[in-house]
């Protein structure tokens, strides 16, 4: 989906997808943590991050 808004020049609806994903990182990161899996929870949590500025960043643009 996130393809599909980029190429057709779209940025409204971009933030909300991307807290969306940020949120589902949060959760794979919430598994991995669970079974111990530590690089998949830093991973996750990295994604994390990089999803939910991207949303805050482009929200206030």
């Amino acid at each position: 989906m996130l393809l599909i808004l980029l190429a057709v020049g779209t940025r409204g609806g971009l933030a909300p997808i991307l807290v969306v994903a940020g949120l589902a990182q949060i959760g794979d990161a919430i598994i991995g943590g669970g079974r111990r899996n530590w690089p998949m929870a830093a991973t996750c949590v990295g994604l994390a991050a990089v999803h939910l500025l991207s949303a805050w960043w482009l929200a206030g643009q």
